[in-house]
């Protein structure tokens, strides 16, 4: 989310008062499929398959997104791509908690919470450094889709584990 109104104002040419609501559609997105898809996987007793979707649907609208000419599309599939991300908020702690034995799972619980802090902080600067490199957010957008199909791909792996 740190990248969006950047890009939305320097390599899209949204002007500030436009981005407001903007800027709020990766959360109304990400409201609704977090609370929708964990509602579902709860009902089945399956996380594993809607993080693997969840982390394909944002690797292909963000991909989509980075090509798309008409800015208006261009922001709702990345807005949907960030959304995406949401799929895996609870799955991922549910997940963790099944396969983690009972009395590690505080501290495994703030290892993957320390690693995904780690991993929030580290892409932006990486973003950042491939956008200063290349001149353009399309490898930063790139770098970001490339990442939700590795998650995808371990969330698949997951998935024929049956989580």
């Amino acid at each position: 989310m740190t990248w969006l109104p950047s890009y939305l104002k320097m390599a899209r040419c949204f002007c500030w008062g436009d981005m407001g609501m903007l800027c709020a559609l990766p959360y109304l997105f990400g409201l609704i499929t977090l609370w929708s898809c964990s509602q579902i996987a709860d009902k089945i007793g399956r996380r594993a398959p809607f993080m693997a979707i969840g982390f394909l649907i944002t690797a292909v609208t963000i991909y989509a997104g980075t090509y798309v000419a008409n800015n208006m599309v261009a922001t709702i599939l990345l807005s949907v791509g960030v959304a995406g991300i949401a799929i895996s908020l609870s799955g991922a702690h549910s997940i963790m908690q099944s396969i983690i034995p009972k009395e590690v799972v505080g501290t495994a619980t703030g290892v993957m919470n320390g690693l995904s802090n780690a991993a929030s902080a580290f892409s932006p600067l990486v973003i950042g450094y491939i956008i200063t490199v290349s001149g353009s957010y399309t490898g930063g957008l790139l770098f970001l889709s490339g990442a939700a199909v590795l998650g995808s791909v371990c969330m698949i792996i997951l998935t024929l584990q049956n989580y």
